[in-house]
């Protein structure tokens, strides 16, 4: 996996939501300058993190980071970040000792996105989302609303992403 980084200087270059995601819950030392006092030995010493999922919810929202700042420039990040419409699994992610006694389903549907189209300076958002009714995808842009093919939902303007859990059945 790339790093997030790398992927926000090269434009052309895309991931998959779940690198995302690793880098996440990848275990990171903290640097020098943010010292962890060890109730234990009662020091400060360098330590590390490490996120992990314990609890998965109903609804679960990503947000993108679609914006950079620095002191110098601002900018949007327009790479291309790969996501599963169905099926989409966040077992991986989830802290191992939970995963055995897991009492719902770690999948996930993606029913709908938002979207970011333009620059930081100005742009517009539009929808796409999953009809319950009729199982198809519509794109929703202001008064006007259109079917799309399912293989269109991912794109770079791709800002919040919502899933809904499935049901063990």
């Amino acid at each position: 996996a790339k790093p997030i980084h790398d992927l926000e200087k090269d434009k052309d270059l895309s991931c998959q939501i779940t690198d995302c995601l690793d880098l996440y819950v990848k275990e990171e030392k903290l640097g020098l300058e943010d010292p962890w006092y060890c109730p234990e030995c009662k020091k400060l010493g360098q330590a590390t993190k490490k996120l992990d999922l314990w609890r998965l919810p109903t609804i679960l929202i990503l947000h993108l980071k679609r914006f950079q700042y620095s002191a110098v420039y601002r900018e949007k990040i327009s790479s291309l970040v790969q996501f599963p419409l169905t099926d989409f699994d966040l077992s991986p992610f989830m802290h191992p000792s939970i995963i055995p006694h897991l009492n719902y389903s770690s999948l996930y549907d993606l029913i709908a996105v938002s979207n970011h189209e333009g620059s930081l300076g100005f742009g517009h958002y539009t929808a796409y989302a999953l009809n319950k009714l009729d199982l198809k995808w519509y794109q929703y842009n202001d008064n006007h609303t259109s079917q799309i093919s399912p293989d269109k939902v991912p794109t770079r303007s791709a800002y919040l992403l919502f899933y809904q859990r499935k049901s063990i059945t």
